[in-house]
């Protein structure tokens, strides 16, 4: 719900760059649905949002292990977890990492080939609304005694929640970290088919050839 919905609905609603649009030369008529570095793209992002997810469930287990003086293993690790409070924190932290840090992503993902601090955020309220309103849901499920229950979580502290959200936010670092290469490949732009360039030049008519050798036929009278 929180990742689906609303940021989904913000992303279908956003306005194109038009004169960028313009500067972009066609697509080629064989062009798929991931032409252009989109399955590339799908699959970074999707490994990069499981790593920190990953990251975020297996922080509680190594900060207890270190405060003990124990040896980050994969046998301590297992212990560590068989603890209920333990892995009730891990679950809480992937959880909310792994909802946070899509709806960071979304935004990223209005323009792949845009750095976030020149994009008009106020341009698409939608998008900020439901980056506020994902936040807060995420945070109610941690904050209120039902729903922690109901979702099986735990209450996190205000440090828990500052930590949680920078790590939720590599997806915007790894878009503005990406830019300079995405710009750079778009700089020199692919070789067009002969068979799609030569469906943009239009024939010359008949009826100017027939007025030009006209013309010639006068002057060499």
């Amino acid at each position: 719900l929180i990742t689906d919905s609303l940021p989904a609905l913000a992303l279908g609603v956003d306005e194109n760059d038009l004169d960028a649009l313009m500067e972009k030369p066609p697509r080629k008529r064989s062009e798929g649905l991931f032409f252009g570095g989109g399955l590339s793209c799908t699959i970074f992002y999707g490994f990069l949002i499981a790593l920190i997810s990953l990251a975020a469930f297996i922080k509680c287990p190594c900060m207890y292990l270190t405060r003990d003086g124990l040896p980050i293993t994969l046998a301590n690790l297992a212990s560590a977890l068989s603890k209920p409070d333990i892995l009730a924190h891990s679950q809480t932290y992937a959880f909310t990492v792994l909802g946070i840090s899509q709806l960071f992503h979304a935004i990223g993902m209005r323009d792949r080939e845009k750095s976030l601090f020149r994009m008009d955020l106020g341009a698409n309220r939608l998008m900020v609304i439901s980056l506020l309103a994902g936040i807060g849901l995420q945070a109610m499920v941690t904050e209120i005694p039902w729903l922690i229950t109901a979702f099986c979580t735990v209450k996190l502290t205000l440090t828990e929640w500052i930590s949680l959200l920078c790590l939720s936010m590599a997806p915007l670092l790894a878009h503005e970290l990406l830019l300079p290469r995405k710009q750079n490949r778009n700089s020199f732009p692919a070789e067009s088919d002969p068979s799609d360039r030569n469906a943009f030049i239009p024939e010359a008519p008949a009826q100017k050839t027939a007025v030009s050798e006209t013309a010639i036929r006068n002057a060499s009278l």
